[in-house]
Formats: structure tokens, C-alpha cells, sequence
């Protein structure tokens, strides 16, 4: 069974009109801008930030993880749980510094 998660959008001018209670971790999208606000289930809508990011900085940690997993999965088929645990690592690290 496939599973369908929507995400909450409406046009800037709607969100400060009706100026919602997101829950905790809620999304709220512009849909006319493409900007995002992360509720906290406290405050209203127009007291959060937005939520600021660097597309490119993204993409540029996504390829720096791709191409180090590609490095270590072209030495072997098989691999010791450290080595898994250190491409978690990897990943992680890589998370944490977007």
C-alpha cells in the first residue's frame, strides 16, 4: 500500500491572513514564493522564521556523499561492519554540516 504524506501550502498572502498554529515540525509552504516555515506548535504562523537553506551547498554535500559510498563500494561486494559504520559516519557528518 503506498503511502501519500501532503505537505501543507498556500499563497504568502493566505498564510499571514489566516496566520495558523503549525504543530511541532509541520511544514508550511508558499506556494508563490517557495519559502518554508517549520512550526513549533506554539507560535502563529507569521511569528516564525523562515527556514533558510542554500540549494547548492545541498547538492554540493549529495555529490561529495555519493562519490565517497562509490569509492568504497568499488573496492569490494562485501563489506565489514566497520566500514559500514564509517560510511554512516560519513553520512551523518555530511547532514549535520548542511
Amino acid at each position: 500500500m503506498a503511502v501519500r504524506i501532503l505537505l501543507r501550502r498556500d499563497t504568502k498572502t493566505n498564510w499571514k491572513t489566516y496566520n495558523p498554529i503549525l504543530s511541532n515540525g509541520e511544514l508550511g509552504i508558499e506556494s508563490d514564493t517557495n519559502k518554508i516555515k517549520i512550526g513549533n506548535g506554539t507560535d502563529e504562523y507569521n511569528k516564525l522564521k523562515y527556514f533558510e537553506t542554500d540549494v547548492s551547498d545541498i547538492n554540493s554535500q549529495v555529490d561529495t556523499i555519493l562519490k565517497t559510498l562509490e569509492t568504497k563500494m568499488d573496492k569490494t561486494d562485501v563489506y565489514t561492519k566497520s566500514e559500514i559504520d564509517e560510511m554512516i559516519g560519513d553520512i551523518e557528518t555530511a547532514i549535520r554540516e548542511l
